[in-house]
């Protein structure tokens, strides 16, 4: 993929938007639109493909392709929104996904060990299981029932749902990715405890059901830890969002 491959499809995509709001302005019978916005749907998705493999490429041909990936944190997408008086390509981001990446470096090795992908489900496991804990509900029951895959790593940790076990969890998580020796043969990337908080109070969603918690799944966790790294190199902190009295 190069620049000017991608600069068409966005030029596509501009082309099939103005079609949408055409046919809109026209009234057009409502095959014509549902035909139009599908069309528009797969320009979106080929022109996301080509605006990260842009940025892989890029990647791979850095010198740390993914310390450099970390921190730059997100990449380029485009979304199609509608307003008040009509359809628009707008502009987005989002993390990076460092499982792609890592497959589109291949043969060569960017993580720091390989296999990490496949212990961020233990990781999902520990943290779901405090989540758990935290809302009264079986926490050794999902210790026990969580589905992992057969490349998983599942641990026994005496206590494995304490913020010091956690911490070291996230830590070798981490490890696992990205090192630097600090000269004392420890990661110059340095877990805390907000940052096992981050993940808890980030990685679940409300059920579907009443008074139900969705639980993390490893490529949720990748996500929240890809940004925990990212924080951790910037020196960054995490913000709440919330409504201002001046809102």
């Amino acid at each position: 993929m190069n620049i000017n491959e991608t600069m068409d499809k966005r030029a596509a995509l501009e082309v099939s938007v103005t079609k949408l709001n055409e046919a809109i302005l026209a009234n057009s019978a409502h095959e014509v639109i549902e035909k139009q916005m599908l069309a528009i749907a797969e320009d979106v998705k080929t022109l996301n493909k080509s605006l990260v493999t842009d940025e892989f490429m890029t990647l791979r041909d850095s010198d740390k392709p993914m310390y450099n990936a970390i921190y730059k944190l997100e990449v380029p997408v485009v979304r199609v929104k509608e307003t008040d008086e009509k359809w628009i390509v707008e502009e987005g981001t989002k993390v990076i996904d460092l499982v792609a990446l890592e497959r589109f470096c291949k043969p060569a090795d960017i993580a720091n060990k390989p296999g990490w992908s496949y212990r961020a489900e233990n990781v999902a496991r520990l943290m779901a299981a405090r989540a758990t804990k935290d809302i009264g509900g079986d926490y050794k029951d999902l210790l026990n029932n969580y589905r992992l895959t057969k490349k998983a790593d599942r641990t026994q940790e005496a206590c494995p749902i304490s913020n010091s076990q956690l911490t070291k969890l996230l830590q070798d998580f981490v490890d696992m990715i990205l090192f630097e020796d600090n000269g004392h043969g420890l990661n110059a990337y340095k877990v805390t405890s907000q940052d096992v908080a981050f993940i808890l109070y980030t990685a679940c969603k409300p059920g579907k059901a009443p008074k139900t918690v969705t639980m993390p799944q490893a490529k949720t966790i990748i996500n929240l830890t890809t940004q925990v790294i990212n924080r951790i190199i910037t020196g960054d902190s995490y913000k709440s969002l919330y409504r201002r009295n001046e809102d």
